[in-house]
């Protein structure tokens, strides 16, 4: 009567132990990955958003990656009009440097899935590079587009939540406004900033 008893027990153990593996590997391969995707989403959504009101962003976006950075688009356009081929040609030399840059600034995040992430959408847009240089010089300038404004939405999202797209000016004694009065303790300089109390 023991011994049956004992089996049942050590049965019921399998059967519990198997029951909870398989609940922990329910939870490794569903969960997280849900929580990731959702994570991801939240995170592009942010980088997307937080940008929307900084000076600094727009002027980066629109003075560097498009005027300076399209240097060659505007030089291209300036000597040959609006040419199918040598305005696709010049979309195709500039669209996949931005690509790689936005590339290796989401391969720099901490958080694997925003590399991952990177990693996808450039090897997407270096496709998009090959479709464009197999095409014809017409299908070429549309191709050519597509991959630059894809570019550009990409560098947005690569660098949509930088420290530099802040435009707060600190308040503390190592930076800020110069015609402020510096805020002063009974021991020295502030270099804390403002207490919120």
């Amino acid at each position: 009567m023991a011994g049956k008893r004992v089996q049942r027990f050590r049965l019921w153990v399998v059967e519990a132990n198997r029951t909870t593996w398989r609940s922990e590997l329910n939870y490794i391969l569903m969960d997280k990955h849900a929580q990731s995707l959702q994570a991801l989403g939240n995170d592009l959504e942010n980088r997307f958003r937080y940008p929307q009101q900084s000076f600094t962003f727009y002027a980066q976006l629109f003075v560097t990656v498009i005027g300076c950075g399209g240097a060659g688009i505007w030089w291209t356009i300036h000597v040959d009009g609006l040419h199918a081929g040598s305005l696709a040609a010049a979309l195709l030399t500039y669209f996949p440097a931005l690509v790689a840059a936005s590339t290796i600034d989401f391969i720099q995040d901490k958080k694997i899935y925003l590399r991952m992430f990177g990693v996808t959408v450039g090897i997407v847009l270096a496709a998009l590079f090959l479709i464009a240089v197999t095409r014809s010089p017409g299908w070429q300038l549309w191709w050519a587009l597509m991959g630059t404004i894809f570019s550009i939405l990409f560098w947005w999202l690569a660098n949509g939540e930088k420290d530099w797209v802040k435009d707060n000016i600190p308040t503390t004694s190592t930076g800020g406004d110069v015609n402020q009065q510096l805020p002063r303790t009974e021991t020295g300089w502030n270099t804390e900033g403002p207490k919120n109390e």
